[in-house]
């Protein structure tokens, strides 16, 4: 022990501190030490805890915009074949259209065709009247003529039989 008192130290005092010491780390164990220790763990915990939602919050993101993107494909090509059966409902409105103007356009001509016709026949019908009533005309003055020709015959016959 005679080095320890070389150097200035007392053993006694050692074994003193060494005793506090010791009890001080017993009660900075018991008192500082495992509160420490309960408040990391418990922060790890809560540390993993909202590492695992985050996680999850990820995963349930990933799913929403893999959602998404499903019904915006859904809705891309719904609109599609709303606009291509738009088109063809188009298309088939422009074809009856046309079709009901070529039927009109027919309708037309056909009743303009028999208005003609009714017309022709009318005039036709008015140009024999008048030929007919000229005709009529012509031959009674030819038959006027013809009957006084023939009536001065026949008076030129009786005279001359009186004769």
């Amino acid at each position: 022990m005679d080095i320890f008192g070389q150097f200035g130290i007392e053993v006694k005092l050692l074994i003193v501190q060494i005793f506090n010491f010791v009890i001080l780390l017993v009660i900075l164990q018991k008192v500082l030490y495992k509160p420490v220790i309960g408040m990391l763990e418990d922060r790890r915990k809560k540390i993993e805890q909202s590492t695992k939602e985050l996680e999850d919050i990820e995963k349930h993101s990933k799913e929403l915009e893999k959602k998404t993107e499903e019904d915006l494909e859904k809705a891309r090509e719904k609109s599609h074949e709303i606009i291509a059966r738009a088109e063809k409902q188009a298309s088939e409105t422009k074809k009856h259209a046309q079709i009901e103007a070529i039927n009109q356009a027919e309708e037309i001509i056909s009743k303009a065709k028999k208005s003609i016709e009714t017309e022709k026949e009318t005039l036709i019908n008015s140009v024999q009247k008048e030929i007919a009533q000229l005709v009529v005309n012509a031959s009674t003055k030819v038959l006027d003529n013809e009957i006084k020709n023939s009536q001065d015959e026949f008076i030129l016959k009786e005279i001359k039989k009186i004769q």
